[in-house]
């Protein structure tokens, strides 16, 4: 099941919305903190890495309110210029029920 199948445009629209004023949701903005490991490289031709990895978002909101998400990415750079630009982003939760009152992080 995908829970976001976002393009750039789209990838936009939500960041500018934060700013907006707009974004309840996020009013006070969550205080997050994302730790990534286990990164493994799959394959390399030259133009495009595609990465395996694991992650922890860690996001606290208000008074007492925590969540917690893990799972893995598999992300495909591409190479671009000294550095890498992210091409495609697939995210598996390992949850099968998210008790969040929202979404508003990207993995």
């Amino acid at each position: 099941m995908a829970y976001f199948d976002d393009d750039y445009d789209d990838l936009r629209m939500r960041v500018e919305k934060l700013y907006t004023g707009s974004s309840w949701s996020e009013d006070p903005p969550s205080r997050t903190r994302h730790l990534v490991g286990n990164v493994q490289v799959d394959a390399w031709d030259g133009t495009l890495v595609s990465v395996r990895s694991a992650f922890q978002l860690l996001r606290s909101r208000l008074e007492g309110v925590t969540d917690s998400f893990h799972g893995r990415r598999e992300d495909r750079l591409r190479v671009s210029g000294d550095g890498f630009l992210l091409a495609r982003r697939h995210v598996y939760l390992d949850h099968t029920v998210i008790h969040a009152t929202n979404l508003s992080s990207l993995f």
